[in-house]
C-alpha cells in the first residue's frame, strides 16, 4: 500500500489518535503514514507545546555554552570558600 501525502488532515489524525493513546506506529497506519512521518509529526507538536509552555524563568535554567557551572552551584561555592580560607590563613600579620 503506498504512503498518502501529507496533508492537514492526516497531521490531525494522528496528532488526534496518538493523544488517545494510540502509538506512533498505529497512529500513523491508521492515517496511512508511514511510521517515521508519524513520528515526526508527533515530535514537531511537542516541540511546539513546550515552546508555548516555556516561562521567562527557564532562561536562567539554561546551561552555559563555556560549559561553567552557574555562581549558585555547590561546587563554585565551596572553590569561592575554600579560596577566601585560604586567603585568609595567609594574611601575614595583616
Amino acid at each position: 500500500m503506498p504512503a498518502r501525502k501529507k496533508t492537514a488532515g492526516s497531521e490531525k489524525l494522528v496528532l488526534a489518535l496518538w493523544q488517545q493513546g494510540y502509538s506512533y506506529r498505529v497512529a500513523g497506519i491508521r492515517a496511512g503514514l508511514r511510521k517515521g512521518e508519524a513520528q515526526a509529526i508527533i515530535e514537531r507538536h511537542l516541540r511546539i507545546k513546550r515552546a508555548r509552555e516555556r516561562n521567562p524563568d527557564d532562561v536562567l535554567n539554561l546551561p552555559r555554552r563555556d560549559g561553567a557551572l552557574p555562581p549558585q552551584h555547590a561546587i563554585p561555592a565551596r572553590a569561592l570558600w575554600a579560596g577566601l580560607e585560604h586567603y585568609r590563613g595567609n594574611s601575614y600579620g595583616a
